[in-house]
């Protein structure tokens, strides 16, 4: 089970993994809507030895990979938390999300999970995480993968000739620049997203 607002195997419950993305992006007019990265949405592309990327601060902040850049916070969210959203997503509060063929990289089951209360203390702790307000952030959505089920290998960046330069697209800022995944359950095999 992940939550995403959306790296390594992770043993610990609730871990919150972190990676700022770094791909080659194009560059991302700050004119369209309010954006705190607009000085470094400017530079293209995103440059880890400029780190020119989202940082979050949180005091329990684990650097393991300054790299590419990879953070956790253990402990993100409580037991308890992440069991009430395991259970209703078993029953079927969240309305699943249909995946379609066509270029399929993944083989779990989604649920749309944005809006809800249950999902707002998650939400809360992100934006004192970037520093930012909710509406810089993709829709929630909970995953769960079953076994034998992954996410492939992919790049979330939208490459120039790709972008389709529409109002759901910047309503949160154009390019996605980091990436927060919390496992709200120890995975027992896998939980590489992001290597």
């Amino acid at each position: 089970w992940l939550l995403h607002s959306e790296m390594r195997a992770a043993r610990a419950r609730a871990l919150l993994r972190l990676c700022c993305c770094s791909a080659a992006a194009s560059v991302v007019s700050a004119a369209f809507f309010p954006n705190p990265f607009a000085d470094l949405l400017r530079q293209t592309p995103i440059s880890v030895e400029k780190r020119n990327f989202a940082l979050p601060r949180h005091p329990n902040l684990v650097t393991l990979n300054d790299a590419l850049p990879v953070y956790e916070v253990p402990s993100f969210m409580s037991d308890v938390e992440c069991d009430e959203l395991i259970a209703a997503t078993q029953s079927s509060q969240f309305p699943p999300i249909p995946y379609g063929t066509k270029n399929k990289i993944f083989t779990g089951t989604k649920w749309a999970a944005a809006g809800d209360p249950m999902v707002a203390p998650f939400m809360r702790q992100c934006c004192e995480l970037f520093g930012v307000p909710e509406t810089r952030f993709e829709p929630i959505t909970i995953t769960r993968y079953g076994e034998g089920q992954y996410q492939a290998q992919h790049l979330d960046a939208r490459l120039n000739h790709q972008v389709v330069r529409d109002e759901p697209y910047f309503k949160t800022g154009g390019q996605r620049i980091a990436q927060v995944i919390v496992y709200m359950q120890a995975p027992e095999a896998g939980g590489g997203a992001g290597q």
